[in-house]
C-alpha cells in the first residue's frame, strides 16, 4: 500500500479490526508478512513483550525481516516498571518489587539492544507521547534517506 489512497485504505483496514483478549503470534504473522511482501518496505511492529523469553521467537522473526525491509520495532514504555524502580522503598515488600522490576527493565533493555544491534530500528516511548514519537522518528528516517 503507497501513496495517499493507500493510507485511507489502511486507515479503513485498521478501524475496522476488532479488539481481543488472545495473545498475538507474531511469529506466524511476521513470516507471512515476509512472504507476502515482496517490495523492500518499512514495517512498523507495535508490541509490549514482557521479558526475554516471550521476545526470543519474535527476534528470530525479526532478523528474518530486517534482512529486506526496514523495520521499526515500537515498544510502549512500561512505566508501572519505571515507578517502581524509582519509589523508595517504605516495606520489604516494595524492595521486592523493585528488585524485580529491575529485572525485568534490564531483560527488556538487552532484547531492544539485540535488536538494535541487528539493524532493526527500536523506538520506546510512554504512550501518550507514542504518536508524536512515531512521526519524528518516520521524518528522522526519511531524512536519512533510510525509507
Amino acid at each position: 500500500i503507497s501513496g495517499t489512497q493507500g493510507f485511507e485504505i489502511l486507515k479503513h483496514q485498521v478501524a475496522a479490526l476488532e479488539d481481543s483478549t488472545e495473545e498475538s503470534n507474531h511469529v506466524l504473522a511476521l513470516a507471512d508478512l515476509n512472504s507476502k511482501v515482496a517490495r523492500r518496505s518499512l514495517i512498523i511492529l507495535f508490541t509490549d513483550f514482557i521479558d526475554e523469553i516471550s521476545a526470543d521467537l519474535m527476534i528470530e522473526a525479526l532478523n528474518r525481516l530486517s534482512k529486506k525491509h526496514l523495520v521499526l520495532f515500537v515498544a510502549f514504555k512500561d512505566e508501572v516498571v519505571e515507578d517502581l524502580m524509582a519509589k523508595k522503598p517504605a516495606q520489604p515488600e516494595d524492595v521486592t518489587r523493585a528488585v524485580f522490576a529491575k529485572r525485568l527493565s534490564m531483560q527488556r533493555e538487552r532484547v531492544l539492544a539485540q535488536l538494535r544491534r541487528m539493524g532493526v530500528e527500536v523506538l520506546e516511548a510512554p504512550t501518550e507521547d507514542l504518536a508524536t514519537a512515531i512521526v519524528s522518528k518516520y521524518l528522522a528516517l526519511k531524512r536519512a534517506d533510510r525509507l
